[in-house]
């Protein structure tokens, strides 16, 4: 698992070292533990709104 993935760069450099579970704002923002279970993320990026 590659954690604190920030761009897009980061993204890709853990992709082709041959990461595939990714975690950091690049995906999302941090949310209270109560209202977020644990998710790996394991395809692309969700779209971030403004």
């Amino acid at each position: 698992m590659a954690e604190g993935v920030e761009t897009q760069e980061e993204f890709a450099l853990a992709k082709a070292a041959g990461c595939n579970r990714f975690q950091g704002y690049f995906f999302g923002r941090p949310a209270p533990r109560d209202n977020a279970p644990f998710r790996a993320i394991d395809a692309e990026p969700l779209a971030l709104s403004a």
